[in-house]
């Protein structure tokens, strides 16, 4: 069954959740990534899964570097990706269509990390130097307590 055809097959049955998208989230990542649709209908493929099985821990470095878009890469420029960050986006993009659902992270989980990729700093406690969510004003830190 096409792996669309699945996603309608879980939204028909009620399960849908946070991780569903998520899960849409890291399909995005791997269309970044690739530069692929999200499903080529003539060979039957779901790229979440064709990605899952090249971001294995032992085929991650042999295979994902010849799946990368050469087209672009983390400036916008041509030339292709620099491998060290599409491997770090290629393990978050791993965790969100993790097939299994309980071992799914969230997009909040991953938010932190995907800052750290795009190299922008996160709000700190000024008195504690504890990570702030974003957008925080005049909030509390709830590490310990000092007003932002």
């Amino acid at each position: 069954m096409p792996c669309l055809a699945r996603t309608a097959q879980y939204v028909l049955a009620g399960h849908v959740s946070e991780k569903t998208d998520t899960f849409a989230f890291g399909v995005v990542l791997c269309e970044l990534l690739t530069g692929k649709a999200p499903a080529d209908y003539e060979q039957g493929e779901c790229l979440a899964a064709v990605m899952y099985g090249a971001l294995e821990a032992t085929a991650i470095v042999g295979t994902l570097p010849e799946m990368l878009d050469t087209s672009v890469n983390s400036s916008g420029a041509g030339g292709g990706w620099q491998l060290v960050k599409a491997l770090q986006l290629g393990g978050l993009a791993k965790r969100c269509i993790d097939i299994h659902v309980r071992s799914r992270c969230t997009v909040i989980d991953i938010a932190p990390d995907i800052d750290a990729l795009a190299e922008r700093l996160l709000p700190t406690c000024t008195s504690c130097g504890e990570v702030l969510p974003p957008h925080a004003t005049n909030a509390f830190c709830t590490f310990c307590g000092h007003q932002q």
